[in-house]
């Protein structure tokens, strides 16, 4: 009986996902930067020379902030134009900068 008494005073969620989307709302963003033409062509070669297996540091655009992945290359998908790095799939034009560890 006093348990069914101490169980109604537990708080509880009213929202589901209210607190969570709430620290969505507080975290910064940033806007995405637009490459020049000349930095976009030296991605471009930068990722035609890039194999599966490379080991590779990304600079790319995520949810609002810029963040690096790093890691050996999965699969590179040129037709949909994005590069994997285990489970993260990344855009090329979500890149801002690319290095190869050799």
């Amino acid at each position: 009986m006093k348990t069914d008494r101490a169980r109604q005073f537990l708080p509880f969620a009213a929202l589901k996902g209210y607190e969570e989307m709430l620290r969505e709302m507080e975290r910064t963003t940033e806007p995405k930067r637009e490459l020049m033409e000349e930095d976009a062509r030296r991605l471009n070669e930068i990722i035609k020379c890039i194999k599966k297996g490379s080991y590779v540091y990304i600079l790319h655009y995520e949810n609002g902030t810029y963040t690096t992945t790093e890691g050996s290359v999965a699969f590179i998908d040129e037709v949909y134009h994005k590069i994997f790095i285990g489970e993260d799939k990344i855009d090329f034009n979500d890149i801002w900068d690319i290095v190869i560890k050799s």
